[in-house]
């Protein structure tokens, strides 16, 4: 069974020891989900990029966590129906997260002072 680990470097390139020890993963996935909750706390310590290796050989890297941090966005995503609405579409059922009122011509939608 292979192994997935992580490699942490500091911004000099040097290895560095992380300040969260991660585990010996399974899968690549399950690699990559523990990064994503710990990037922010390897970030803090000092870790700013990593390596993801199977066994020993390069899977990908480096990966900038700094670069991570700049295009952090704390707000959470937005679902799929809010992704695809279409103003005025009222085929979605009403409490899905957006506004289902028809928007009627010469309304307007508020946005840059259009409309």
């Amino acid at each position: 069974m292979a192994a997935w680990t992580w490699r942490f470097e500091n911004g000099d390139g040097a290895e560095t020891q992380p300040a969260v020890q991660p585990e010996e993963f399974t899968t690549q996935g399950d690699a990559e989900s523990w990064l994503g909750e710990q990037w922010r706390a390897l970030l803090a310590g000092g870790t700013d990029r990593v390596h993801l290796l199977e066994e020993d050989k390069l899977v990908y890297g480096p990966l900038s966590l700094s670069e991570a941090a700049a295009t952090d966005v704390s707000e959470p995503a937005l679902t799929a129906d809010e992704e695809t609405a279409v103003p005025g579409d009222t085929s979605q059922p009403p409490g899905r997260g957006r506004d289902t009122q028809p928007v009627e011509p010469g309304q307007g939608l508020g946005i840059g002072g259009l409309g």
